[in-house]
């Protein structure tokens, strides 16, 4: 699987791993202790657990087999993380002036979202917890095709016919709209109201990360989940935005290939 497929699951510039985990060069740069090597955790799908005077990074991995090449290909990043939180860690210790400096706490979890024949999706999940009391929730996602190794994103599944987009993008804002009525009692973002026939503000192609949902019907996808972490479309206290787009709201726009993947309804949704 091409390093490309995992594109915005690594904060920082990804790197690929041999056969062994790079223990001395993270010891000699760091200063981690790696409580067990990430072999020691595949079956439990624990992919990695280091520590250092700054960090505490654990990653884990949920419904991802561990000798896929999902599984490896997430592997393969697991370097590039933690010497990006490592490295962010070590710098706001170097700026805190106060005495007593706790280390940050970063939880990683990779989890397969849902499959339908060469199709399916990982959502990665970063719990960070800043030794200054700030709690810090971040998303990333990728999308994988057996068909197209080299790279495979959410356009990809789409008919993008002229129009197409637009409309996608006022499902998007219609349906976050409804969620914010719901959670704070307005369609506003920041106390903009949100127009979604004119100005949807989000884009459903190029927007949040987005995953696969899994279906009541077997093997299919019952749509697709935008995650939009906390503060990204109102203030941090409104908390992150999960919105679940059903199948049959957007089924009619997608590419003639790919309509066979979506049936039926994701399960909280029925």
């Amino acid at each position: 699987m091409s390093v490309a497929l995992v594109l915005g699951l690594c904060l920082g510039v990804g790197s690929v791993l041999g056969p062994h985990f790079a223990k001395p060069w993270l010891a000699a740069r760091h200063g981690l202790t790696l409580e067990q090597p990430p072999s020691a955790f595949s079956e439990e799908r624990i992919l990695l657990d280091a520590r250092s005077p700054e960090l505490s990074y654990r990653a884990a991995s949920f419904g991802i087999q561990p000798d896929s090449e999902i599984h490896r290909a997430i592997m393969a990043e697991q370097e590039a993380i933690l010497a990006a939180y490592q490295t962010a860690a070590e710098q706001a210790f170097a700026n805190n002036t106060s005495e007593l400096k706790q280390p940050w706490r970063v939880e990683t979890f990779f989890t397969q979202t849902a499959k339908a024949g060469p199709l399916t999706s990982v959502l990665r999940s970063d719990y960070i917890h800043r030794g200054d009391n700030i709690h810090r929730l971040q998303f990333a996602s990728s999308m994988f095709s057996e068909l197209k190794p080299e790279g495979f994103d959410l356009a990809d599944i789409f008919d993008l016919q002229p129009g197409i987009s637009d409309r996608l993008d006022e499902l998007l804002c219609r349906l976050v709209s409804q969620e914010k009525n719901r959670r704070i009692g307005r369609a506003a973002i920041n106390d903009e109201p949100l127009v979604c026939e004119d100005d949807p503000v989000v884009s459903f192609l190029e927007g949040p990360p987005t995953v696969f949902t899994p279906s009541t019907r077997e093997n299919q996808f019952g749509g697709l989940t935008f995650y939009f972490e906390p503060g990204r479309i109102g203030s941090d206290r409104e908390g992150e935005y999960i919105i679940h787009v059903p199948q049959t709201t957007f089924r009619a726009y997608l590419a003639e290939p790919y309509q066979n993947f979506f049936a039926g309804a994701p399960p909280h949704l029925e």
